[in-house]
């Protein structure tokens, strides 16, 4: 990973850990962590490829992030009308977008389904193991008053894609970036 990525990494980083904390915590994500994200990441690759001479490329990076991260959980909060899925949590995916682009953003959010899935398996197993020892299929409609806060599930998974980038990096393999 070079140093241009690992900056603009680092904020992202920085905005989900702080998010998860918040969420997991507060079961709130602040706008003023996740406004300064993507506005931090806009700025940076936008300056950075006006200084390398690659015309507004950095912007188009950040703008393409930006727009899958919230575009992807737009639609889950919209279904949700905001119940199930926030609209913290749309921002904050934004923010990492702007941040980490649109290809490592595609790579992320499947991490975060991963992280997601597994949470909730974690979760509900012993939900599945009462239902399965009594027979009463009505104790998983008890478990919706309980919604996980998907900021952690983001934060977490963020944190993996931060490992997963260092570790394919290391090794000089080499994924897309506009520079």
């Amino acid at each position: 990973m070079n140093n241009i990525e690992l900056i603009a990494n680092g904020v992202s980083l920085v905005v989900a850990i702080i998010s998860a904390y918040t969420d997991a915590r507060y079961r709130k994500i602040f706008n003023k962590v996740t406004y300064p994200g993507f506005i931090v990441g806009f700025l940076y690759h936008t300056l950075v490829s006006l200084y390398l001479q690659k015309g507004i490329a950095g912007f188009l990076f950040s703008l393409y992030g930006f727009l899958l991260g919230f575009g992807f959980f737009f639609i889950f909060y919209w279904i949700s009308q905001g119940k199930k899925m926030g609209a913290g949590d749309v921002k904050l995916y934004a923010a990492v977008g702007a941040c980490i682009g649109l290809h490592s953003t595609m790579y992320s959010l499947v991490v975060t389904a991963v992280v997601g899935l597994l949470l909730s398996v974690i979760l509900l197993f012993p939900v599945f193991y009462q239902i399965i020892k009594t027979g009463q299929i009505s104790l998983l409609l008890d478990f919706r008053h309980y919604p996980i806060p998907y900021g952690t599930v983001i934060g977490i998974s963020v944190v993996i894609w931060f490992i997963i980038r260092m570790i394919v990096s290391s090794k000089g393999l080499v994924l897309p970036f506009y520079v």
